[in-house]
C-alpha cells in the first residue's frame, strides 16, 4: 500500500484577489414575481377546492408561499437599499406584523388540516 502525501495550506499561501469579483444576486425581481404568482395561484386553487381538507391543504401552501414571497422581497429590497432606502425601511416596518399574522394563520391551518385528516381517516 502506498502512502499518500499532502501539504497543509495556510491562509497566507493564498494570494488570490477577489475584490473585482461580481457575484450573482441572491434574489432577482423575477424570483420575487414568481413567488407572488405562485401564492396567487395557490390562493385561487384554495378558493376552488371542493373539500375542506383540500381547501386547508391549499391554504397552508398559499400561506407558505406568502412567507416566501415576503422574505424574497425583503432580500431584494435589502440588496438595493442604497437606491431605495425609504421603500426598504417602510417595508421592514410592516414585515414583522405581516409575518406574525401569516404565522398564526399557518399554524391554525396546519391544525385544521391535521384534524380533517384524522376525521377522514377514521370515518
Amino acid at each position: 500500500m502506498e502512502k499518500a502525501e499532502f501539504n497543509l495550506l495556510n491562509e497566507s499561501d493564498f494570494s488570490e484577489d477577489f475584490s473585482n469579483y461580481i457575484s450573482s444576486p441572491l434574489v432577482t425581481l423575477e424570483d420575487v414575481e414568481k413567488e407572488r404568482e405562485r401564492a396567487i395561484k395557490l390562493f385561487e386553487l384554495m378558493k376552488a377546492s371542493k373539500t375542506d381538507l383540500e381547501k386547508e391543504s391549499f391554504n397552508r401552501a398559499y400561506l407558505e408561499a406568502e412567507i416566501s414571497y415576503l422574505l424574497a422581497k425583503r432580500t431584494l429590497l435589502e440588496m438595493n437599499k442604497d437606491k431605495n432606502l425609504d421603500e426598504y425601511e417602510s417595508f421592514l416596518k410592516e414585515l414583522d406584523e405581516k409575518l406574525r399574522d401569516i404565522g398564526y394563520k399557518l399554524n391554525l391551518s396546519r391544525v385544521k388540516k391535521r384534524a380533517l385528516e384524522m376525521v377522514e381517516e377514521y370515518l
